[in-house]
């Protein structure tokens, strides 16, 4: 089973709304979010205002990502399991996502695991 562990990358992402507060958004986003909500289920008392603030980060084009958090089942020096984690967190999604330390470290995860095929085991990450 630990060896199975081992090869699980677990990743988390939060996101909120694009702005904290309806109101916030310009009036085109409003209509977009007004249509959008149209969709959703709600209860009687709920506005589209208060469905933003519930749901906005969940679609894409109404929500950022905040934070990144990544997991990794791995052996200590005594030989037992424990589980590493980092996060990464920015309110401005951009500067997030190109984080260099994020970028490396997933894309070392994911490229060092032993599951590869023959043809990408040639390839290492600085390459691709």
């Amino acid at each position: 089973m630990t060896s199975e562990l081992r090869d699980i990358l677990f990743l988390d992402i939060e996101t909120v709304g694009v702005v904290e507060h309806f109101d916030q958004l310009n009036e085109r986003f409003k209509t977009q979010w007004a249509r959008k909500a149209s969709f959703l289920k709600r209860e009687d008392h709920q506005t589209d205002e208060n469905l933003f603030h519930d749901r906005a980060g969940i679609y894409a084009e109404f929500g950022k990502v905040i934070v990144v958090a990544i997991g990794k089942f791995s052996e200590s020096e005594n030989g037992t399991l424990i589980f590493k984690t980092k996060s990464f967190a920015n309110s401005d999604e951009k500067k997030l996502l190109e984080t260099g330390r994020l970028r490396r470290i997933v894309r070392e995860e994911l490229f060092h695991s032993q599951y590869r095929s023959p043809a990408s085991k040639r390839n290492t990450p600085a390459e691709l």
